[in-house]
């Protein structure tokens, strides 16, 4: 499964307080599986403070029923 997410964080004052900075970030990625899957996405930053490039690599077990 394809994705395409844009997230980020914006604390809102105008004065700069180190570690609260305007985060944005572009990440696309895929998604294989359902009950066991795998996601692998590449992530590019759009503000000065985001990563420029990198890459997300996750997984995950669904237990039970929950559908």
């Amino acid at each position: 499964t394809p994705s395409l997410s844009l997230v980020g964080q914006n604390d809102l004052r105008s004065g700069r307080i180190r570690g609260n900075e305007d985060l944005m970030e572009l990440r696309g990625g895929v998604r294989y599986g359902v009950d066991r899957w795998i996601d692998a996405a590449v992530v590019v930053g759009l503000t000065e403070f985001s990563p420029s490039l990198g890459v997300l690599i996750g997984g995950g077990v669904q237990f039970g029923s929950w559908r």
